[in-house]
């Protein structure tokens, strides 16, 4: 039996694969980003609407999954004090992830240091972490001997005066 196809697009999927049925058709479907068809609902077919088929042919409903993921090149804020890093990249789309203080040699304090991601596209409205410097370690200074209340006290080596009683100069 050969059927002809509607147009089945901006139906909601689940109605569309109903029919299908009903009609003794297969279906595959096959998702996909648009930004004018609903998520849920039928962007197109393969074979298009119109067309003749078979009873048993299979068709593709492709499958709007919502918007497109929109991707812009992640701005490059390393150097930029951590106020302006975060200024440029809400003002580029993006949202502040977590920020980490680490100490650095080379990137003053309040500077970032190194950003994930680092470079290239990223979907719009995602986060950029920060790793944001704490200037230079300072040095590790040893632990210092408390100070003393009183002079440390000498070995007595006069034999007199010995509290065990024994002489220290006998062999």
């Amino acid at each position: 039996k050969k059927i002809e196809l509607n147009d089945y697009s901006n139906l909601e999927v689940n109605g569309v694969k109903e029919e299908l049925r009903d009609l003794g058709l297969k279906f595959t479907v096959k998702e996909m980003a648009d930004n004018e068809v609903p998520k849920g609902f039928v962007v197109s077919t393969n074979p298009a609407p119109g067309s003749t088929v078979r009873t048993g042919s299979t068709i593709t409903l492709y499958v709007s999954t919502g918007e497109t993921e929109i991707k812009r090149n992640v701005p490059s804020i390393v150097g930029m004090s951590l106020e302006d890093a975060k200024k440029e990249i809400e003002e580029k789309g993006f949202k502040v992830g977590s920020v980490v203080s680490r100490y650095s040699i080379d990137i003053a304090k309040g500077y970032v240091i190194s950003q994930s991601p680092e470079n290239g596209e990223a979907v719009l409205g995602s986060a950029i972490s920060l790793v944001v410097s704490k200037g230079e370690e300072p040095p590790t200074v040893p632990p210092t001997a408390p100070p003393a209340t009183e002079p440390p006290v000498q070995p007595n080596t006069d034999a007199t005066n010995n509290q065990n009683g024994e002489n220290p100069n006998a062999d």
